[in-house]
């Protein structure tokens, strides 16, 4: 499956939502803007294009960071079948909180 993100800005909140699994993520400036360009293999592009807005060190945890969310939803959905399976568990999960 492949991994379909769309994000926007509301209400001076940077929001990315994974059309995959349904998760919404409140992101910063950083990640929002690292996401026009990371797909999970080109960290070095992204920290490249990146490098004079923000510092170095903090963009590859970034990449770091996007990277284990990554590994996170690909066991999540190895757990269930598809997405619509996904955001039943998940919402079942949420309840219990």
């Amino acid at each position: 499956m492949k991994v379909r993100t769309h994000k926007f800005k509301q209400n001076d909140m940077h929001i990315l939502v994974d059309i995959n699994s349904g998760a919404v993520h409140v992101i910063d400036e950083m990640i929002y803007d690292m996401m026009d360009d990371f797909d999970g293999t080109n960290d070095e592009a992204v920290v490249a294009r990146l490098a004079g807005r923000y510092p170095e060190e903090e963009l590859r945890e970034a990449c770091g960071e996007l990277h284990e969310l990554m590994a996170a939803r690909r066991t999540l959905c190895a757990r269930y079948r598809c997405a619509a399976d996904v955001q039943v568990a998940w919402a079942r999960e949420v309840a219990l909180l």
